[in-house]
């Protein structure tokens, strides 16, 4: 397996075997230039891959605060229309929860093996049986909606777009393992953490207030047509 050094020039070695040693320096914190073009595809990704992992582990999550909030909008949209209080709760916390799906801390998995973790056809693979369950549930027991279950899959998949918009260069390498392609869609004024610095310091305090700014709108925005489309509901005269 291929070994990963830190260099105080700021270049990363990787030992492929017994091949050479690649040197990667970095144009920016992510953006991994220099691979020579002679290295097979199989060697290429293992270089990539290690160059996102070590990049992941120094810095380049998003926080929980973008994820978060676009669970629990689309939460909005698909809890049904007479759910008590307790079940809307419980709705909300599920989506978030498959909103941050691939980078929950379970071991082989996360940050710490981020191509394994954001591969769409790995979440995929674990995607189609849970929502085949789901469904089949819905037919034999009732209780929850299919509307629900749509709901829950598009929480999941929303991950991979939210984590694709981040400035850092790198993209997200949803293709892996087939392609090296990434998908990347960055907008200037989102950052990802710095985990070299307090997550309560100036800069990681403003990635933290920009994706509140960007996001609770949008969950605030779901949240009130939710609570008009209940009055609208609601039967004249009933309170």
């Amino acid at each position: 397996m291929a070994g990963c050094q830190s260099r105080p020039s700021g270049e990363i070695s990787f030992d492929l075997d017994s091949r050479p040693i690649i040197l990667i320096k970095f144009e920016s914190a992510f953006a991994a230039e220099g691979i020579a073009e002679s290295v097979g595809f199989h060697d290429r990704m293992t270089v990539r891959r290690n160059v996102f992992d070590h990049a992941q582990r120094v810095h380049g999550n998003m926080t929980f605060v973008g994820h978060s909030l676009v669970g629990a909008t689309l939460a909005q949209a698909a809890i049904p229309a007479g759910a008590s209080w307790k079940r809307w709760l419980l709705t909300v916390n599920v989506y978030v929860l498959l909103a941050f799906a691939p980078d929950l801390p379970l071991p082989g998995w996360g940050h710490t093996r981020y191509f394994f973790s954001h591969s769409l056809f790995v979440n995929l693979s674990l995607m189609i049986p849970m929502t085949a369950l789901a469904c089949y549930y819905v037919t034999r027991k009732g209780g929850v909606s299919y509307a629900l279950v749509a709901g829950a899959a598009a929480a999941w998949l929303s991950h991979f777009p939210l984590d694709a918009l981040y400035n850092h260069g790198q993209g997200i390498a949803i293709y892996w393992p087939f392609s090296e392609a990434v998908l990347n869609l960055p907008l200037p004024w989102f950052a990802t953490l710095d985990m070299r610095q307090p997550l309560t310091g100036p800069y990681n305090a403003r990635v933290f207030l920009v994706e509140a700014l960007c996001y609770l709108p949008l969950f605030g925005a779901a949240f009130l047509g939710r609570q008009a489309w209940l009055r609208k509901r609601k039967p004249f005269g009933t309170i």
